[in-house]
C-alpha cells in the first residue's frame, strides 16, 4: 500500500507539473498569437497607406491629364470657331456678289436699267 501511494504521489506531482506546462505554454502562445496579429495589422495597414498613396497619384495623373486635354480642346474649338466664322464671311460675300452678278444679269437682260 506504501508504495501505491509513493507512486500516487508521484503521479500526482507530475499531473501538476504537466497542468503548470500547459498553462506556460498557453501563455507562450498567446502572445506569440498577440505578436502575430499585431504584426499581420502593422503590414496591412502599411499596405493600406501604400495603396491609398497609389491611389491618391493615379486621381492626381488623371485630374491633370483631363485639365490638359480640356484645355487642347478649348483652343482647338477656338480655332474651328475663328474658322467657321471666316469661312462664313467668305460665304455670305460670295452669295452677295453672285446675287448682285445675277440680278445685274437680269437687268441687263431684261432691261431693267
Amino acid at each position: 500500500m506504501e508504495t501505491f501511494r509513493g507512486d500516487n504521489g508521484r503521479l500526482f506531482a507530475a499531473i501538476d507539473e504537466l497542468r503548470l506546462s500547459i498553462a506556460e505554454l498557453r501563455v507562450h502562445m498567446d502572445l506569440r498569437f498577440a505578436e502575430e496579429r499585431k504584426y499581420i495589422d502593422q503590414r496591412f495597414a502599411d499596405e493600406r497607406t501604400h495603396v491609398d498613396q497609389s491611389i491618391a497619384e493615379l486621381r492626381n495623373h488623371v485630374d491633370r491629364s483631363i485639365a490638359e486635354l480640356r484645355s487642347q480642346m478649348d483652343h482647338n474649338f477656338r480655332e474651328v470657331r475663328r474658322e467657321a466664322s471666316v469661312n462664313m464671311r467668305w460665304l455670305i460675300g460670295l452669295m452677295l456678289a453672285n446675287t448682285s452678278l445675277i440680278l445685274g444679269a437680269y437687268g441687263k437682260m431684261f432691261g431693267l436699267y
